[in-house]
């Protein structure tokens, strides 16, 4: 059976932030599972005596198994994060826009570091295993007692691949973590009882397009990323780790930074094919991981679907109403040259999805969790 082909529409990409201007180009994207024709099915009817030893044999048998899959799914003690600013409590230093008011006033009332109004996702997953969020790499110095909850190296604006000059990347984040093993940080046990939460939102396509002025290659960029994506999964699985929780990318287009055109109304397909085509290679990847890494556990957490549920239903999801239109309007945390605000805050915090035009409030990632945690039960607590 040929390759399904599907009309993905990309486009360009602004200095400051990711804006397509439409353009068609085919891609193709693997079939779904197809029965490959009708096969006879006879029924067959055996009777046999089955001895005790048999039957304790088989006993042993499924008994080994159960074994082996409680082991894969240790007691979660730590958290190890990875990824961008949807993860980032704190990594960039103190000049960065998250570190500036307004950002942090419903948590915790004041700059954090964390891209939002409050907590990320990073503060949810760890409070669902009951813990303390992972300490910031950046500022773990003089926090010894905050380390064995683990560590986030999630830094905003990040990807994959290069994308802010001086920023890590995934694979400068997974380095810093082998330092920390090395010098004796954590140790092989520390590391088979916890979890890597891996979020990659995006930043590798927007700059991609921005550095190529181009999107002509952007369906192949789209697939070395995920296969460097894989390389990261492995390479973390090498060291010890063993449970993952990898989210796939939210709708793009329904950023605010693209919804803006519809004076907030409506999302912005072209974008949202981007995550499309990313999110089935990435689906691929982690059942690849599955199989071929069976003493692992890998689930998905999927921010696609979840995110744009909420935004096309968001009476169905508590105090949420205003799911396109960002909460803090204008160059949200600027100031100009005489110091005055060139932004404003809505009052109601609570109802808005998006805090900025690229990130989710603290009440819109409350809301995600509802549909994460029925994937994150799959991990012992």
């Amino acid at each position: 059976m040929q390759p399904m082909t599907t009309t993905l529409r990309v486009g360009r990409r602004c200095t400051c932030s990711p804006v397509f201007k439409t353009k068609t180009i085919y891609l193709k994207l693997p079939p779904n599972d197809q029965p490959q024709g009708k096969q006879n099915m006879t029924d067959v009817s055996t009777t046999m005596a089955i001895s005790p030893r048999i039957i304790i044999f088989l006993s042993a048998l499924i008994f080994l198994q159960l074994a082996e899959n409680v082991e894969s799914r240790r007691a979660i003690r730590s958290i190890f994060v990875f990824g961008d600013s949807y993860a980032d409590t704190g990594n960039h230093d103190h000049s960065a826009i998250a570190w500036q008011p307004p950002y942090g006033i419903t948590f915790p009332g004041q700059p954090s570091g964390r891209h939002s109004d409050g907590r990320v996702l990073t503060d949810f997953v760890a409070s669902y295993f009951n813990m303390s969020t992972p300490l910031p790499y950046n500022q773990r110095q003089g926090n010894p007692n905050l380390v064995r909850f683990g560590m986030n190296f999630a830094s905003g604006g990040t990807g994959i691949f290069d994308t802010v000059p001086g920023l890590p990347n995934a694979t400068a984040q997974i380095e810093q973590l082998q330092d920390l093993v090395k010098n004796g940080v954590y140790s092989a046990t520390s590391l088979a009882s916890s979890l890597v939460l891996f979020s990659i939102s995006g930043n590798d396509y927007g700059f991609y397009v921005q550095r190529t002025r181009t999107d002509a290659g952007l369906p192949g960029f789209v697939e070395t990323v995920i296969k460097q994506f894989r390389v990261d999964l492995e390479r973390l699985y090498g060291m010890g780790l063993r449970q993952f929780a990898i989210t796939n990318m939210g709708p793009f287009g329904c950023l605010p930074l693209y919804t803006a055109k519809s004076n907030y109304s409506s999302c912005n397909d072209t974008a949202n094919a981007v995550a499309v085509y990313h999110n089935s290679l990435l689906q691929g990847v982690v059942k690849g991981m599955k199989k071929s890494r069976v003493n692992g556990s890998f689930i998905l957490l999927d921010h696609y679907s979840s995110a744009l549920s909420i935004i096309q239903h968001p009476n169905q999801y508590g105090k949420l109403r205003n799911a396109l239109k960002p909460c803090c309007m204008g160059a949200c945390g600027m100031r100009d040259s005489a110091g005055k605000a060139v932004y404003s805050v809505c009052e109601q915090r609570g109802s808005a999805f998006f805090w900025d035009v690229v990130h989710p409030t603290q009440a819109a990632w409350q809301a995600l969790m509802k549909p994460f945690t029925s994937s994150l039960r799959f991990f012992h607590t």
